[in-house]
């Protein structure tokens, strides 16, 4: 996270220390699951290709990718140990 002082909470408040700016940068940075951002912005999204598209071979591929993408935003460096891991457990199982 790059900003680490601005709360959800914070991003309401009137009369904050932190400029407005710098405030919405960590709304759309921060992405956990109690944040603003999953909520409004990566979860729409993801529900909604899920029920957009028809096949259930599909809709896997999409929770796949966009589970992927929600851990790399956090620590991108992670996601190459995590698609190894897929692999193993696919082909292991």
């Amino acid at each position: 996270m790059l900003f680490t002082g601005a709360t959800a909470g914070s991003f309401l408040r009137r009369g904050s220390a932190y400029p407005s700016s710098i405030i919405l940068l960590n709304w759309v940075i921060a992405l956990v699951f109690s944040s603003l951002s999953f909520l409004y912005l990566f979860l729409p999204v993801c529900l909604l290709l899920y029920f957009i598209i028809p096949k259930i071979a599909y809709k896997n591929a999409v929770l796949l990718v966009m589970s992927l993408l929600f851990y790399a935003w956090g620590e991108p460096k992670w996601i190459i140990v995590m698609l190894l891991m897929a692999f193993v457990d696919y082909f292991a199982g």
